[in-house]
């Protein structure tokens, strides 16, 4: 069994890309602060305009291609033919074992019927919900 403190490798790795991950935005938003700090509202304001157009240009550019260009009549994406396995709807389930067996099920019916099921139950109140999903599972099992 393993030890649930133990941490398995992708854990280890996901949590260095992580920590990765936010080094970077910090000192990304620290140069960032520095650089804006030292410039008036007026010209954040003006390079913030800016950047807008062009990025906003850069966007119009490639959906107008996109809808007038001259590729716009061949298909984006064509998909291609499906091939599927030759019993991909076979589930082999008509193979499987059954849950609750015939032996289990008579199990459970006599001690229903024994004299010490009420007393039980009471002591334990979740083996009644316990033993009538034994019996829904199998009872599912036989049709």
């Amino acid at each position: 069994m393993k030890n649930t403190t133990q941490h398995h490798w992708s854990d280890k790795a996901a949590q260095i890309m992580a920590d990765a991950g936010i080094r970077a935005q910090t000192t990304f938003a620290s140069v960032m602060n520095r650089r804006l700090s030292r410039m008036s509202a007026k010209k954040i304001r003006l390079v913030l305009v800016l950047f807008c157009f062009l990025w906003g240009g850069v966007s119009i550019y490639f959906i107008s291609k996109a809808i007038v260009g001259p590729d716009r009549k061949r298909a984006a994406a064509k998909p291609d033919r499906i091939v599927a396995p030759r019993h991909f709807d076979k589930t082999g389930d008509d193979h499987v074992e059954p849950l609750i067996d015939q032996r289990t099920y008579e199990q459970v019916q006599a001690f229903k019927k024994s004299d010490s099921y009420d007393s039980t139950i009471k002591a334990r109140p979740g083996l009644g919900d316990t033993i009538k999903l034994l019996e829904e599972i199998y009872q599912s099992q036989v049709k």
